[in-house]
């Protein structure tokens, strides 16, 4: 595929609570819906964990003038982030290497760190 594929103009926004063992649990799922619902193809998100209130947002990017498919998204603790040393990016970039080589049909990732520092790579794989 070349990168005229990827790009797209459409977005959705969605929004929920963030749960402790899976922090985009309730936006997944609604994104999950719309995808299925109106028959359209998924090519970015985006993600945000809003820290105050411990919600998230997610926006979806898509495109209504291709051939349609659904998406999974997943969440994948991958540890702490304890600092920003390259040592540590550079284990961080390791674990999420080994994940997603244990996920099928990987279109895109995005990151979610917490006020405690957990280090949550959310993933939308093709199903």
């Amino acid at each position: 595929m070349t990168v005229g594929g990827q790009v797209h103009a459409h977005f959705k926004v969605f929004a929920g609570k963030a749960q402790r063992k899976n922090p985009i649990a309730a936006v997944a799922k609604k994104a999950e819906e719309f995808v299925a619902r109106e028959k359209v193809a998924p090519k970015s998100i985006g993600v945000e964990y809003l820290e105050a209130s411990r919600e998230v947002i997610l926006t979806l990017g898509f495109r209504r003038d291709v051939k349609p498919y659904e998406i999974s998204l997943v969440a994948v603790p991958l540890g702490k982030l304890t600092d920003t040393k390259k040592a540590t990016l550079d284990q961080l970039a390791g674990s999420m290497d080994v994940a997603a080589s244990k996920l099928k049909r990987v279109i895109c990732h995005e990151l979610i760190v917490t006020e405690t520092g957990d280090f949550v790579m959310v993933v939308m794989t093709h199903r």
